[in-house]
């Protein structure tokens, strides 16, 4: 028949079993985590049901955002959303949030150094980026920029 060790295996998975079952039951119960009545919607839940037409757009549009770039698929740095950033090798979601504030507040990067601004972006990430990211906008030049670049042309010679 079985040996002692198949024994306790079977025992052991009978028991881990029955605890997610019991967990199943618990949390149904509770009413929280199960994906609801057969047939409910997963992705979009506020969206009906039965609507599957845009239950599908949703999916394909949540599948658009977690894609990899494809080779010579760029974002635009000073348009991206959070999820649009996130596609971008090496940015996660805080760093796609740093990236969304600080234009938000100092305008548009306008290049790859502008982006040097936001915390968490050195010149590792910037070469990683080169190859993906455009900037479409125009960089605001703050008060203190611009002392700085008068203060450098009378300095030059």
């Amino acid at each position: 028949m079985f040996t002692r060790d198949e024994r306790r295996a079977l025992v052991f998975l009978a028991a881990v079993a029955a605890a997610g079952g019991l967990m199943r039951v618990v949390r149904a119960h509770r009413g929280g985590g199960g994906a609801g009545p057969p047939g409910a919607a997963v992705v979009a839940p506020e969206l009906p049901a039965h609507d599957l037409s845009a239950q599908l757009a949703r999916v394909q549009q949540a599948e658009e955002h977690v894609r990899p770039l494809r080779p010579g698929e760029k974002v635009d740095v000073d348009r991206a959303g959070l999820a649009e950033l996130e596609r971008l090798p090496g940015v996660g979601p805080e760093l796609a949030r740093r990236i969304v504030a600080d234009r938000d507040t100092n305008g548009p990067f306008a290049s790859l150094e502008g982006l040097d601004r936001v915390r968490g972006v050195g010149p590792a990430m910037l070469a990683r980026l080169e190859r993906w990211a455009t900037f479409s906008g125009v960089a605001r030049v703050t008060k203190v920029q611009a002392l700085q670049r008068v203060a450098r042309r009378r300095r030059a010679p």
